[in-house]
């Protein structure tokens, strides 16, 4: 299954870059990500809602669809190192910033009371923001759903201040992964557009995160460490990245907690 994926992934990625030089005149397009990998602002949690060309008339409803070697959830693997099939709508009200968002993903991994998931699908409420050029924020309420291992399912509140290329967040929950108990997660990003000029190509943009996981001891969990260096690339409603997370290994996650090189293709729509 993995080696499918990676091929297809690769394949995707040849026809693409060719199309890019073919077309390196034409905008961004949406790149609104519900529930993104770890390369978008809030590392994994939290839609934006849709840009759009001032051209074109702005349409309250907007989804994506991708392909990922790795389903890496804050450094930590939720597919257990497998690919993995992802999507989500997203409605959002133009006239004040309140959205509504579903997204779902194929996981694999054990909850507490020892069933293990094969499905996430979260329920998202929110309101994100400009506030000026430079400043725009994005909060949000999250439910973490797991049908077939309820004990896994939590909230958590959510919150991203961006100034300029630099994004702040944290999520605070009280239910963390089931266990009836506090954890809190930080995380940095820096998200650098690259010249044109360097490579010759448009939209291209460098990433680089650190986050901390702040997790309850007395129900079993370790607080832990991530980090994410990674290069994305939009051509349209396609969105490329390539990512490499790790963490400080103190998890205790063995083989789920390492480093590891991550492919990802998005088709926004």
């Amino acid at each position: 299954m993995k080696a499918i994926c990676n091929i297809l992934f690769s394949c995707s990625l040849i026809c693409l870059a060719s199309h890019s030089y073919a077309d390196t005149s034409s905008t961004q397009g949406d790149v609104n990500a519900a529930k993104p990998n770890s390369t978008q602002i809030t590392n994994g949690n939290a839609p934006a809602p849709a840009a759009s060309d001032d051209t074109e008339a702005k349409s309250p409803l907007t989804g994506n669809f991708d392909i990922t070697t790795n389903y890496i959830f804050r450094g930590i693997s939720n597919s257990n190192n497998n690919p993995a099939f992802q999507g989500g709508l997203t409605y959002t009200f133009l006239t004040n910033g309140i959205y509504l968002n579903v997204w779902g993903s194929n996981v694999d991994f054990p909850d507490p009371q020892g069933n293990t998931a094969t499905v996430e699908a979260d329920t998202i409420i929110g309101i994100s923001n400009s506030i000026n050029d430079n400043w725009s924020y994005n909060i949000n309420f999250d439910r973490y759903n797991y049908p077939k291992a309820s004990a896994a399912n939590y909230n958590e509140v959510i919150a991203a201040l961006t100034y300029k290329i630099f994004t702040a967040t944290i999520g605070d929950s009280l239910n963390v992964y089931g266990s009836h108990s506090n954890g809190i997660y930080y995380n940095g990003l820096f998200a650098i557009p690259i010249s044109e000029k360097i490579f010759h190509l448009s939209d291209l943009q460098a990433q680089a995160s650190w986050g901390h996981y702040s997790l309850p001891r007395n129900a079993g969990l370790y607080s832990y460490s991530d980090v994410m260096v990674g290069l994305q690339k939009t051509i349209k409603q396609y969105v490329m990245a390539l990512q490499y997370t790790n963490t400080n290994h103190k998890a205790q996650m063995p083989g789920l907690d390492t480093g590891t090189l991550i492919a990802t293709l998005t088709v926004n729509f």
